[in-house]
């Protein structure tokens, strides 16, 4: 958050290929601090659970 002006709303472009991974991106927590997010991990993980796989 920007002090005085509002919230700010980011976005990055990302190309999805068929048959090849899901890409790992920011987690912004604070504007400052971001975190890595592997999108094929979570995937994988959120499928084994409830047995997609």
């Amino acid at each position: 958050m920007n002090a005085g002006t509002g919230w700010q709303l980011e976005a990055w472009l990302q190309t999805l290929q068929i048959g090849q991974p899901l890409p790992a991106l920011p987690l912004w927590l604070a504007d400052n601090f971001a975190v890595p997010l592997d999108l094929e991990e979570s995937y994988e993980s959120t499928c084994e659970s409830l047995r997609f796989s």
